[in-house]
């Protein structure tokens, strides 16, 4: 069977585990596995789609080797059967310019595994929040680079099932994000930690507030499908460092740019470096150096206004 028709039964298959998972919550795990293996499996068919003929799908082998053909001409072709990870897929797609929502795959992935791992016992808001995900990656990935319509992919039935579901849980997510509009929360880096944090006790996204509060301290956030609460300055801790989770790893593996740091006031780690703001203790420090006039690098902002090497020419004057 072709990469695109195994697609298409992995996501069908994980949209049946979830009908059955209300009886056996067991076949949620298998929603969960099925819905990310079709999805990769649509990104993999692409790459093979785009691959050269005659060079073994080419795009989706991790490993290559060189040949010769009969004019003694060098010519590249896939070796071996296995086939891209995740991150590879990534790679590939972005020197090629094919656009994916990788923050949304990122969450349904992160989703998966904590399905398989933490959440096995009831992990019904835990998988809404990942067929809601799933939902708008599938549609908007075989429009757009595979040229059909989710009807007549999936087919009518499973494509209706799958609208219902994530329509249902979309909607309830916009009444929470309308009412955390509503707060002045100083910091739309801050607002969107807040978006896309999932609770920790049930995993759903449906997190938002009791109150709407004019002081940021005295708010109360509280998600919609189990009750957990839980106060600002705890909340709002964990929210930033998940949402920057992610772009900090890769500043410190590949030495991308840090999205926060230590506060040089709270000592917690919220300050957001490109909005130069803590939302946590609502801190802003200088970010020039006095001295020299540069943008002092995140490694380097304590406070002080200077960068080391002023901070160190100073010290020695001192």
């Amino acid at each position: 069977m072709s990469l695109l028709n195994n697609a298409r039964d992995s996501i069908i298959m994980g949209l049946e585990d979830y009908s059955s998972g209300k009886k056996d919550s067991k076949r949620l795990i298998s929603c969960a596995r099925n819905l990310f293996a079709g999805i990769l499996l649509l990104f993999k068919h692409k790459l093979a789609e785009l691959s050269p003929p005659d060079s073994n799908e080419i795009l989706i082998r991790p490993k290559i080797k060189a040949k010769k053909n009969e004019h003694g001409e060098i010519y590249w072709i896939g070796d071996g059967k296995n086939t891209v990870n995740v991150h590879e897929i990534k790679e590939r797609f972005n020197s090629l310019g094919i656009s994916v929502n990788w923050d949304r795959v990122d969450k349904v992935n992160k989703l998966r595994n904590d399905v398989e791992h933490y959440y096995s016992d009831q992990p019904k808001e835990l998988i809404r929040n990942l067929l809601a995900s799933s939902f708008i990656v599938i549609k908007s990935f075989i429009e757009l680079h595979l040229e059909k319509d989710l009807e007549s992919f999936l087919g009518k039935k499973s494509s209706d099932a799958f609208k219902i579901i994530a329509h249902a849980y979309n909607e309830e997510k916009e009444r929470c994000i309308k009412t955390l509009n509503q707060v002045d929360w100083k910091s739309d880096s801050l607002l969107s930690a807040i978006v896309e944090y999932d609770c920790p006790i049930c995993k759903s996204g449906l997190l938002t507030v009791q109150k709407v509060e004019s002081d940021l301290s005295d708010i109360k956030f509280i998600c919609q499908s189990c009750d957990y609460s839980s106060e600002f300055n705890e909340f709002i801790e964990e929210a930033i460092s998940d949402y920057f989770g992610y772009q900090n790893y890769l500043a410190y593996t590949d030495g991308d740019e840090v999205g926060t740091i230590s506060c040089p006031n709270c000592t917690k780690d919220t300050y957001i470096i490109h909005e130069h703001y803590c939302p946590l203790c609502g801190a802003s420090v200088e970010h020039k150096c006095r001295l020299c006039g540069i943008d002092i690098p995140a490694s380097e902002i304590n406070g002080s206004g200077y960068c080391s090497w002023c901070d160190n020419l100073l010290s020695k004057d001192n």
